[in-house]
């Protein structure tokens, strides 16, 4: 198809034609306008630029504003604490989710066997220590327990916990707070454990309040407990040269100032949160300032960065040299994310960690933004979503109205209000060069890198393109079902719900939103796609590109698609294979190899043409050789395979095929049968073990086997016989029965095969790495009382009854010991569980399948979320590694 002939819209005349036709009821032509821009046969070009404020021409005034500028958080590094005149409070118990483990931009010089390293903080161990007034907190840091390629990560051991807490925490804090109001903290950090976990398993975090006189002093007397606990030969050598994170967050609307009051305002502000300027001046490179500056339009207009900008911020502001700022801040730089505004590809944000080239001011990241950002920010959305997030899913459920109308609304309601939107930029910086920083005598022309947008303008920008996706999911809703599953209208709902979270946030780009993107958006050849027009890091190869950026951006080329999707993310991770056949238009090698990308041409996150209309009554992409994306692509979207699509569809539920890897642990498990050449071993020797009872087959049927005389006799086996194969059908059924993962999408904690697992021996048991057999467990190594109480509930005594038997009563080991017991005296019952427990000592490091749920310590080995319900106990003092 020849391109459409283009027309040239203002902001305000493109809202104003979405309007028009949304009040004039014309779904499709509004669907078709608000995503592709297309109409009558024209297709739109958004000129965001006519509505810049510089350089207006005569007879025009220039457009006023006003500039403050704040101090938005502090990050400082010390061996002690220097917060005055507050108390603090101690968590005792810490929360891990607070440990710093995002880069802030700060490293620290570790010496490593004779050699120096600068390691970045989240980097080296750490634990939330305390915090003060409402949002201000203090993190302690363990240099000594980073080693290079192996432990370079934020996290802190169990046993190094308690180790500190034992031996230096407890006796400091008692020896700092008042005689005798420290003897009611936590003997141990297991007793703080025991309080603090409620019984549906959740911690109750508490702190302890460590008055003013004593916070200075508490460091010095950390150390003097670590040099005694070394001495007494409790291996807490690693904790020596510890050092303190002071950080103070999100106060940039305190104190708002006018450029000119920069320094008596950063004495307040230091002071108000209880830090001293002396002690800043004194240890100048281990103290940051985040310091920013808004611009506030005085006529009411919202305020927006130019995309074009970026360069010239780095380089007006913070004097970095433009060849390096140019080439910082092109898509693909791994210094660089662009954030754009509204769909606009002339107007964005954007994020810069400059690295070593950070200029004279030595800035550790810089980023530039609209305020208007915090009325959808939610850090807790999950799985590295910063703001509201809506998934395919969701759009094709029966409650897919609800978020897209409460996003509606939420604009909607901003606009009326009139909440304008300022532009804002930031950077950290040590202390060193505070002064240098959005000084008084900055002349900047501030009106180059913005363009002023009516407030109303700037809330319809988003307002109406939601309708249009709420409108694409209603159509597609309720559609004829084959529609529904068709490519096309797959492409247009996840083309919409990557759209919709775009409104407001960083646009996703990983290799799963690279291939969605490649399937909806138009396509120009590569040597022609400029700079703002780039969804992701293109390649270009002509000579003049080459020339100003190099052969190749600096970014994430050389990643596998496997190491991208685990930076960023779906909405669920899929480990199996969909048994439905994925649709395709075309083959995927039945493309041209011509040098194209996908691409922004017209100035706005316009997609494609969309087909609407009598002849397709579910809005869709139009087929294209391109219109195509993997199942891989699709699972990231959808958060399932493409089978429980169709079971959502037709069968009206989303009712997702479960993972053939997961375990059969509601239903009676199977009974073992060795093969014929390797018959079970004799393990035991019981008193009355020669005996012959008759074998004892579960499986068999009398009345299938048939009643006639001619039947030959029931085999005879010995007790011994049998305790031998109870013991290796235990061995088996634990295995059968291990907890799945709650997403019936995915598969056991178990990972081997379903065939390994019925065949499962001792030699299983006794290795202590478990990670070759779980991806996800829960253990501890247990007390003499619990293994005592673990096996008890896995062989009961003679006269015991299991009220609660969760996954007992379907192994068949069960109700093999449970007839074994009732069958022999209360001396032999015991004799057989001795040897029992004995064998399983001797033979195995640890066992899974007991509910521990009892216990306040258990140890989490995993890195998801989600908090695992399969649970180990190691019966040995073997450490179990994984």
């Amino acid at each position: 198809m020849p391109p459409l002939p283009t027309i040239q819209f203002s902001l305000e005349e493109f809202v104003a034609q979405m309007q028009d036709l949304f009040t004039n009821n014309q779904p499709a032509e509004f669907i078709k306008f608000a995503l592709t821009g297309q109409h009558q046969g024209r297709q739109a070009v958004i000129d965001a630029l006519q509505n810049q404020i510089h350089d207006l021409g005569e007879g025009h005034e220039a457009h006023p504003y006003t500039i403050s500028r704040d101090y938005d958080s502090v990050l400082g590094v010390s061996p002690d604490i220097c917060i005055f005149d507050h108390s603090i409070v101690i968590s005792i118990l810490p929360k891990f989710q607070d440990c710093l483990s995002k880069d802030v931009g700060i490293s620290h010089r570790i010496k490593y066997r004779g050699t120096y390293h600068e390691v970045p903080l989240h980097h080296i161990p750490n634990l939330p220590f305390a915090k003060w007034m409402v949002r201000n907190e203090l993190r302690i840091f363990f240099p000594r327990l980073w080693i290079p390629k192996e432990r370079e990560h934020h996290s802190i051991r169990d046993n190094e916990i308690r180790l500190f807490y034992q031996h230096c925490m407890r006796p400091a804090l008692v020896d700092a707070m008042p005689q005798g109001r420290g003897d009611d903290l936590p003997p141990t950090y297991d007793a703080e454990l025991f309080r603090a976990r409620a019984r549906n398993g959740q911690l109750v975090f508490s702190g302890r309040v460590l008055g003013v006189e004593s916070v200075n002093e508490l460091g010095d007397r950390f150390r003097e407990k670590i040099e005694e606990a070394c001495f007494q030969g409790h291996g807490l050598e690693w904790a020596k040269d510890f050092f303190f994170l002071h950080q103070i967050r999100g106060t940039k609307n305190a104190r708002p100032h006018d450029p000119t009051d920069a320094r008596t305002r950063l004495t307040e502000f230091l002071h108000e949160n209880g830090l001293s300027q002396d002690i800043l001046r004194a240890n100048r490179e281990d103290w940051f300032l985040d310091i920013g500056l808004e611009i506030s339009s005085d006529i009411g207009d919202s305020l927006a960065w130019r995309t074009d900008s970026h360069p010239h911020l780095l380089h007006d502001i913070f004097q970095i040299p433009m060849r390096h700022a140019t080439k910082m801040t092109t898509m693909g730089s791994s210094k660089y994310f662009r954030d754009y505004t509204s769909h606009l590809t002339q107007v964005a944000g954007c994020r810069v960690r400059p690295g070593a080239r950070n200029g004279p001011f030595e800035i550790r990241r810089m980023q530039a933004y609209q305020t208007d950002k915090a009325l959808t920010a939610n850090p807790g959305e999950g799985r590295g979503y910063h703001a509201k997030h809506v998934a395919l899913s969701q759009l094709m459920d029966s409650r897919h109205p609800d978020f897209l109308n409460r996003l509606y609304q939420l604009y909607e309601s901003a606009g009326h209000e009139g909440s304008t939107s300022h532009a804002r930029i930031e950077a950290r910086v040590s202390y060193l060069f505070h002064k240098d920083i959005f000084p008084e005598d900055l002349e900047i022309e501030w009106e180059k890198y913005l363009v002023a947008i009516p407030t109303d303008v700037w809330w319809w920008l988003r307002a109406y393109p939601v309708l249009a996706y709420k409108y694409i999911a209603d159509f597609q809703f309720n559609g004829p079902m084959a529609n529904r599953v068709s490519m096309p209208s797959i492409l247009l709902l996840a083309g919409a719900a990557w759209l919709t979270n775009c409104l407001h946030a960083t646009p996703d780009v990983g290799p799963s939103s690279r291939n969605l993107l490649a399937a909806i958006l138009p396509h120009l050849p590569k040597d022609a796609i400029d700079e703002h027009m780039k969804p992701f890091p293109i390649v270009r190869t002509d000579p003049l590109h080459r020339e100003l950026f190099g052969p190749e951006p600096d970014g994430e080329e050389g990643l596998e698609d496997e190491e991208r999707d685990l930076r960023r993310p779906g909405v669920l991770p899929q480990r199996s294979p969909t048994p439905a056949i994925f649709p395709r238009d075309f083959p995927m090698d039945d493309v041209d190899e011509v040098e194209t990308a996908p691409c922004y041409p017209f100035g706005y996150m316009f997609l494609r043409t969309v087909l609407f209309d009598p002849e397709h009554p579910v809005p869709g992409m139009e087929p294209s050789r391109r219109s195509r994306i993997s199942e891989k692509t699709f699972e990231h979207f959808y958060g399932a395979p493409y089978g429980a699509l169709l079971d959502f569809v037709y069968n009206g539920s989303l009712a997702v095929k479960p993972n053939p890897n997961r375990s059969t642990n509601r239903v009676q498990q199977p009974i073992y049968h060795p093969p014929p050449d390797e018959p079970l071993p004799i393990i035991f020797n019981l008193s009355i073990g020669n005996q012959l009872v008759p074998i004892q087959d579960y499986d068999y049927n009398p009345l299938a086997d048939g009643m006639d005389e001619d039947n030959p006799p029931r085999e005879r086996v010995t007790w011994n016989q049998r305790l031998s194969h109870i013991y290796f059908q235990c061995l088996v059924d634990v295995m059968g029965t291990v907890p799945n993962h709650r997403e019936a999408t995915l598969p056991s904690y178990c990972i081997l095969t379903k065939q390994e697992r019925q065949e499962a021996k001792e030699e299983l048991f006794f290795d202590t790495n478990v990670g070759r057999v779980f991806d996800q467990v829960r253990w501890k190594v247990g007390t003499e009382a619990e293994h005592r109480l673990a096996f008890d509930h896995l062989f009961l005594e003679k006269d015991k009854v299991k009220t609660r038997q969760q996954n007992f009563g379907r192994s068949v080991y069960y109700k093999m010991w449970d007839h074994f017991r009732r069958n022999n005296t209360m001396q032999v019952t015991e004799e057989a569980r001795k040897l029992l427990r004995q064998r399983l000592r001797k033979k195995t490091n640890w066992f899974p399948w007991i509910s521990l749920r009892w216990n306040p310590e258990i140890t989490q080995v995993a890195s998801d979320d989600e908090e695992t319900q399969l649970f180990l106990i190691s019966f040995s003092s073997n450490h179990i590694y994984h």
